[in-house]
C-alpha cells in the first residue's frame, strides 16, 4: 500500500490560503487570526478586508470599531456596511467624529458607506464622512437638521484639495471625476431609505448641492 503523505494548511501557498480565507465573515476571520503568528499575519492582509459588511453582527460598539480600524482596516477597504445601535436596548450613538477622521486617513480608498439603524444625531455634518465616497446609503438612520448644510472649505484646504487631485490626473495620464461640490464631495449615489427625521430642510440642503 502506497505511504501516504499527511499534508495540512501549512503546505499550501498563502495566496491560496488567502483565498479560502476570503469565505469567512469578519468575526471568523478574527477568530481565525488567535490561531498562530502567520494565520494573524494573513488574516491582515489587505485583500481580505475589501468589502466589510457588519451588519449581521449585532451590537457593534464603537470601542469594536476601534480595534477593527487600528488592527485589520486600512488602504484595502472599498465597501463598509455598519449597523448602528438605534434598535437595540444600549441605544445610542457609536459613529464618533474622531473615529470618521482616522477612518478616512487609515482607509484613503473607501468608496461606498451604507449605515443601517444608525444615530447620526451626534454628528455635525455630513462633511464629517470620508470625502472619498462615491456612494452613501442610509437606512433607518436618525439624522440632525444640519447633516447635508455644507460649509465652504477654508482657502487652503479647498487649494490643497485641488492640488491633490491635479497631481492624480497628471499622474495617471487621464483626466479624472472631479466633485461637482465646493466641499470636496464626490459622492455619485445617494440611498435614503426609511430615514424618520429627514425633513424639507434636508431636501433643500440637498438640492444646494446642485447648484455648486
Amino acid at each position: 500500500m502506497a505511504d501516504f503523505r499527511t499534508s495540512t494548511l501549512d503546505y499550501f501557498p498563502e495566496n491560496i490560503l488567502i483565498d479560502i480565507l476570503s469565505y469567512l465573515g469578519v468575526r471568523e476571520l478574527i477568530r481565525t487570526g488567535r490561531v498562530c503568528k502567520r494565520w494573524r499575519r494573513l488574516v491582515k492582509d489587505q485583500r481580505l478586508w475589501r468589502a466589510v459588511d457588519l451588519t449581521a453582527w449585532k451590537g457593534v460598539t464603537s470601542r469594536m470599531l476601534w480595534v477593527l480600524l487600528r488592527q485589520y482596516l486600512g488602504t484595502g477597504l472599498r465597501c463598509l456596511l455598519l449597523r448602528g445601535l438605534l434598535l437595540s436596548a444600549r441605544g445610542g450613538a457609536f459613529l464618533s467624529e474622531s473615529w470618521l477622521k482616522a477612518l478616512s486617513s487609515t482607509c484613503p480608498r473607501l468608496r461606498s458607506l451604507s449605515l443601517l439603524h444608525a444615530d447620526l444625531r451626534g454628528l455635525r455634518s455630513c462633511q464629517l464622512l470620508p470625502t472619498t465616497l462615491q456612494v452613501l446609503e442610509l437606512r433607518g438612520c436618525e439624522l440632525p437638521q444640519s447633516f447635508f448644510t455644507q460649509t465652504p472649505p477654508s482657502p487652503e484646504k479647498q487649494a490643497g484639495a485641488a492640488s491633490t487631485a491635479s497631481t492624480q490626473q497628471h499622474g495617471r495620464g487621464q483626466t479624472g471625476k472631479v466633485p461637482a461640490s465646493t466641499s470636496g464631495f464626490a459622492i455619485e449615489t445617494m440611498v435614503l431609505d426609511n430615514v424618520p427625521s429627514f425633513t424639507d430642510l434636508h431636501l433643500q440642503s440637498l438640492a444646494s448641492w446642485l447648484g455648486q
